[in-house]
Formats: C-alpha cells, structure tokens, sequence
C-alpha cells in the first residue's frame, strides 16, 4: 500500500492481509438495532447556524423532513440575506419534500425536467408558493460525491436556471426513481423485508440525465488529506466568502460537530 501523511508525505508498506468468513448474524429486535436506529435519526436531524443577518447554514443530511418543516426553515431563512444549504452526504428522499423546497427558492414556476417511463414521459413542474412564502437572497448550494437522488436534482435545477452557486465535488450520479415495496412474514415478530424496482429516469432541462453523470459544481473545492486530519472545512469557508462572511477553514470545520451517544 502507498501511503501518504497530511504533511504530503507518502510511504510503501507491505500489509499481510488475512480473511476470516465468520457466520453472519443480525438481530433486528435485540438493541443493538435500537441503538443503530437512534444514531441514524441523530446523523439524520436537519441543524441551523445563524451568523447576523449575512448568513443562514443549514445542514441538511436528508430530505426526511416534512413540508412543515421546510416551510419553518425557509422562513428563517427569510430573515438572512444569504443562504448556504449543505446538501454534502445527502443520499436524496422523497420528491414531494424536494418540490417544497424547490418551490421555497423560486419566485416563479420552474420545470425540473421530463420523467421519462416505460410508457409515458411527462413533464415535472414546480409551482413557486409565491413571494410571501419564498427565500429570494443569495443561495449557494454545497455538494459531494455522497450527494444524491433529490440532492443532486435540487443542485442541479438551481444551477441551470441560475438560482444558485453550487460548490464542492461532483455527486453521485444516482437519480433514477424507484418504487418501495414492503413486506413481511411472521405473526408475533414478523421479520421485514423490501424491494426497490427503479420506473423513471429525469432528463433535465438542458437535455441530459444525471445518472451515472452527476452534477458538476461550478466552483471544484476539495479537503486536501491536512484539511481532513485538521477538521478543516474549505468548502464552506468559500461558501461563506462567496457572500461576504469571513469564516476560516478551521472554524468552518467546528460549526457541525459529530453529535455522540450519551445514552
């Protein structure tokens, strides 16, 4: 293996692998699996910072919120003259949540793209909420390559009609939409399973889908290995210069702490 330090310095090292195949056990209803929920709806939690009126962050790991939600969000948002929505490891959600907070950003209607399925293909229009209910200040959108699915759509329409300036890396390139299905066997602790089957692609205003493409960021910012030893965020430190806050690299890292179990 060739390894390299934060300081740039790189090294070969000869590891001696060994595999063990071990039977593989998983219980869903012991509390190893509560404590594992408990932590991915902790990681999920949307978070906010507020720095004066310049600039509102949210921190948006999901779109598992709810309408309410964005709508409370928003009207936070309202009260800055910049907004910097960190959509960076979002893997995507649902498109009724999506279309809330692309109609929160639009002051008028704009099309996503087209849908396009085995038999039809129809068109995605959002419907903005009208002024009243809109953020109309400067919006930066921030993506990497764990940005997915409605993450990488939001980036991508703001992009094409102007709306926003997206930064980062390039996302995932995984878009197409699937139906869920559930299911499950047993009477007293009925064991669940799903299936996911993909019915859509979206081909996008300009033409294109973003499966397997992904977004392109108009500004490419990218931790070096130092950033990441240092918990250093350059990306957002841009973000925030992009709109007139000064905030360092090193404080821009502090700002969204891992948030550990007490319990």
């Amino acid at each position: 293996m060739i390894l390299r330090s934060p300081d740039g310095n790189t090294r070969t090292t000869l590891v001696n692998a060994k595999v063990e195949k071990l039977a593989k056990q998983l219980d869903i209803f012991g509390p190893g699996e509560w404590f594992r929920s408990k932590d991915i709806g902790r990681l999920w939690e949307p978070r906010v910072v507020e720095m004066g009126d310049d600039l509102m962050i949210w921190k948006l790991p999901r779109f598992n919120i709810s309408e309410g939600e964005v709508d409370k969000y928003i009207r936070q948002a309202r009260k800055h003259g910049g907004l910097i929505l960190d959509l960076r490891g979002n893997p995507g959600g649902g498109e009724l949540i999506l279309s809330r907070l692309l109609a929160s950003v639009f002051d008028r209607d704009v099309i996503v793209g087209d849908k396009i399925q085995r038999h039809q293909t129809k068109p995605w229009k959002v419907k903005s909420r009208g002024a009243a209910s809109t953020y109309s200040g400067r919006l930066l959108v921030l993506i990497d390559s764990q940005s997915a699915s409605a993450a990488e759509i939001f980036a991508r329409v703001t992009q094409i009609e102007k709306r926003a300036l997206v930064l980062g890396d390039r996302s995932a390139g995984m878009v197409m939409e699937s139906r869920h299905s559930y299911f499950s066997a047993g009477q007293f602790d009925p064991i669940v399973a799903g299936v996911s089957i993909t019915e859509a692609d979206l081909l996008m205003t300009d033409g294109k889908s973003l499966e397997h493409a992904g977004v392109n960021p108009d500004k490419v910012v990218l931790p070096t290995p130092e950033d990441l030893a240092r918990d250093r965020d350059p990306t957002l430190a841009l973000a925030a210069a992009e709109l007139g806050v000064q905030l360092r690299p090193e404080q821009a890292g502090k700002l969204f702490p891992t948030i550990w179990r007490t319990d």
